[in-house]
């Protein structure tokens, strides 16, 4: 069966949520963190009027500085592939999925798929503080 673009695309799109959620969920350490950053971001967020070190560390929370951070090692390799093994696989079951119960996806489906998937995701990853900063704050009061 040939594949449409539009079940490539929500095929890629949901891939990467899988995964992204498989590693929220095993990973105590990386919700942890989100938990304690957005905790931190809610009570700056709550302040109407911010000093220019609040504001500084407002920016450093939301968008961490990666500059000059990067050193190539050996180790890094093996979660690399590791990592893309697990899209394979995900991707390839998607498809799967797709072929055997027969859907055919139109494009304009597939379009209004990548955007409200993600914002029904941030809704519920919302109610577990663990995700915040996200285009579904603009659609609030």
């Amino acid at each position: 069966m040939a594949f449409s673009m539009a079940n490539i695309f929500v095929t890629m799109i949901t891939t990467h949520y899988t995964y992204y959620i498989l590693t929220v969920i095993f990973s105590k350490n990386r919700r942890n963190g989100m938990q304690q950053a957005n905790t931190r971001m809610n009570s700056l967020r709550s302040k109407p009027m911010k000093t220019l070190e609040e504001q500084k560390e407002f920016i450093n929370i939301k968008h961490p500085k990666r500059i000059g951070t990067f050193k190539w090692r050996w180790a890094m390799l093996p979660k690399f592939i590791l990592t893309m093994i697990i899209y394979i696989i995900l991707f390839r079951a998607y498809l799967f999925l797709f072929t055997y119960f027969g859907i055919n996806l139109a494009l304009w489906q597939a379009i209004l798929y990548v955007i409200i998937f993600p914002l029904l995701l941030n809704l519920v990853l919302e109610r577990f503080n663990v995700q915040k900063s996200d285009i579904s704050v603009f659609f609030r009061r």
